[in-house]
């Protein structure tokens, strides 16, 4: 059997060792040495970086979303006639 495959990007969840800024508002939100913030990685394996403001909002977003599509999903599924 193959593996089940994600189909979630590939996140991870990091203290800061230094300042870093949050990626999705750069001007006005950064992360403090010491604080925990949500990583995203791409393919080429770059970073970007979330504060707790920003990834709590991102977060809920996410869940949502899959929380609406397993909804969709759920309703269109045809239960299967049994066969005498």
């Amino acid at each position: 059997m193959a593996a089940i495959k994600s189909l979630l990007i590939r996140l991870d969840v990091e203290t800061a060792s230094k300042k870093r800024l949050c990626h999705r508002n750069r001007k006005k939100h950064s992360v403090s040495a010491g604080e925990v913030c949500l990583v995203t990685i791409d393919d080429m394996g770059g970073k970007k970086n979330y504060c707790k403001i920003c990834y709590a909002t991102m977060l809920n977003k996410a869940q949502s979303d899959l929380d609406g599509i397993k909804r969709r999903l759920e309703t269109m599924i045809v239960p299967q006639q049994q066969v005498n």
